[in-house]
């Protein structure tokens, strides 16, 4: 079974180029999640699962660049959860490369990931940031 997200749906937060970011990840791990690799050593899923991190720390530096910008008074508690993502990040990277984990299992983590961290973090910095606008 194939888990996949519409770029209409939850992950959405009313800030354009949030919501942009959020629609590369989600092309990202559709291409992780479709693409046949013959192992865990395969170029091609270490390519990836660095596409990932890579996009992961330039995405989380925009959105604190938006909180400092905004004072947002929870950017210290969003920033130590963005720290804790790419830890963990690259923890599952390494032992899916190392065949301890499954791509299914680091495919679960990524939307897990994604749709919550959007629902509760994300769309809380969202809230703050068009009241701004208002």
């Amino acid at each position: 079974m194939t888990f996949q997200l519409r770029p209409d749906d939850i992950y959405r937060t009313g800030i354009p180029n949030v919501d942009e970011q959020h629609d590369q990840f989600v092309g990202l791990i559709v291409r992780f999640q479709s693409t046949s690799f013959t192992n865990t050593n395969d170029p091609q899923l270490t390519e990836l699962a660095s596409q990932l991190l890579a996009y992961a720390r330039l995405h989380f530096r925009t959105e604190e660049s938006l909180m400092r910008l905004a004072n947002y008074a929870g950017l210290e508690s969003h920033a130590a959860e963005h720290a804790r993502i790419l830890a963990e990040l690259k923890e599952r990277a390494a032992s899916l490369g190392s065949g301890q984990a499954t791509r299914a299992q680091f495919v679960m983590f990524l939307w897990k990931w994604l749709v919550d961290h959007t629902n509760l973090e994300d769309k809380a910095m969202a809230a703050h940031l068009n009241t701004l606008d208002a």
